[in-house]
């Protein structure tokens, strides 16, 4: 393989994915992109392969130490020979609890890995989904648009015939500059959130990734949502604890390690020496030397272990708390989301529905005065506006207490 073709291999494997434009992403699609594509997950799975050689460690057996002398160097006719070999056997209980530290990293890296993963997952969701609004958003201002061009000719027409004076027609032509206005900071808002979602699916794109999905909104549920067995699922669930409590039990066997060590412990000691003035000119010896932990019993780092282990069973108990408060303050938001898109639905949409049906007709006719046209349709305008912000509210809310409880909420 030259090296054009070693270079080019380099670049595929560091190059991040490109997503086909033509192809529209839909939100499960575009979760299954991220997962498999984000830079910063990908960064961190590679902590499994850390935690799976340390596991390799742990459960490795020491090497053994051989020691070569030469013998009576100030005598070449009398030199002489010795080799020593030394092994220092695994203290059983140490080596266990060695082993079950390092499963327990190795669970732990997967429980955060699956929460960074719920994490993104919920992350893309709400890009999609914002996405999807603020291209829901941007047709309504090009019709907005589109309607008052229409006024605007109309009215240069009636200027001309002396049925509107120039202010009405003034009027006309800034509102027509105030909608182009709102059309511009739409499109800089669908920058930033395709930017943001490029980001957040690992993709180089120089063209924007197109989303596919409904601003229908989400399915409203008819009660409200109780956060009290939510609580209880996000406690059993999130990977997050699990993550918490394989680091206790990690603290666990760090402090068996550490009480092992003030007990005595044993190394094998072997040798022979080939000595041709000695008595026994090929000697084997044996031995065995015997720790005696009697100055130091180890008190510290058993202290320490101890104190790392109390300050771990704090941090899931403040752990717990966080997960509960988040749970309750998502399905308050929730529940207060709901109540807010329902009024839209049942009390405001067919109000505008009526009123654009209205204006619609009055713009064609010329029925009313442009002052009133404008304004009514200015006013349908926001409310419309404001009826997609509540949709993608209440997603994101629904989404937030997804990512608090662990699992997909219902209703969705």
């Amino acid at each position: 393989m030259g090296v054009t073709e070693v270079n080019a291999a380099e670049d595929t494997q560091t190059r991040p994915p490109v997503v086909a434009s033509h192809r529209p992403l839909s939100e499960d699609e575009a979760v299954l992109i991220a997962l498999r594509d984000n830079p910063q997950l990908r960064l961190f799975r590679i902590e499994r392969d850390v935690a799976a050689g340390q596991i390799i460690t742990a459960t490795a057996l020491s090497n053994p130490s051989l020691g070569v002398e030469v013998l009576h160097v100030q005598s070449p006719d009398r030199l002489g020979l010795e080799l020593a070999l030394k092994w220092t056997p695994p203290q059983p209980v140490e080596w266990l609890a060695r082993r079950s530290q390092a499963r327990a990293r190795q669970a732990e890296v997967n429980f955060e890995i699956a929460e960074r993963e719920w994490a993104l997952a919920t992350e893309v969701r709400i890009a999609h989904s914002t996405l999807i609004e603020l291209l829901d958003q941007r047709r309504m201002g090009e019709l907005a648009l589109g309607l008052r061009k229409r006024l605007s000719a109309a009215s240069k027409t009636r200027t001309h015939r002396g049925a509107v004076t120039r202010l009405d027609l003034n009027l006309v032509e800034l509102a027509q500059m105030y909608a182009q206005r709102d059309l511009d900071e739409l499109d800089v808002r669908l920058q930033q959130a395709q930017s943001g979602l490029q980001l957040l699916l690992g993709v180089t794109s120089a063209t924007p990734i197109p989303v596919l999905g409904s601003p229908m909104g989400p399915i409203i549920p008819l009660a409200e949502t109780n956060p009290e067995p939510l609580s209880q699922q996000a406690l059993a669930t999130r990977p997050a604890l699990q993550a918490a409590y394989a680091r206790i039990k990690q603290r666990n066997q760090a402090i068996r390690i550490e009480t092992t060590r003030r007990y005595p412990w044993f190394t094998f000691k072997g040798a022979y020496r080939e000595n041709a003035i000695s008595s026994y000119p090929h000697d084997l010896q044996l031995g065995l030397d015997l720790s005696v932990p009697v100055l130091n019993t180890n008190a510290g780092p058993i202290k320490v272990a101890e104190a790392e282990l109390a300050r771990e069973q704090a941090s899931v108990l403040a752990l717990v708390q966080q997960i509960t408060q988040r749970v309750y303050a998502a399905c308050a938001e929730l529940n207060i989301r709901r109540g807010i898109l329902l009024r839209f639905t049942q009390d405001v949409l067919p109000s505008l529905q009526e009123h654009e049906r209205l204006l619609e007709v009055a713009a064609r006719g010329a029925e009313i005065d442009l002052v009133a046209l404008l304004s009514g349709e200015e006013s349908v305008l926001r409310r419309r506006r404001d009826h997609s912000d509540a949709r993608l509210a209440y997603r994101r809310a629904q989404l937030q207490l997804q990512a608090a409880v662990g699992r997909p909420a219902e209703g969705r």
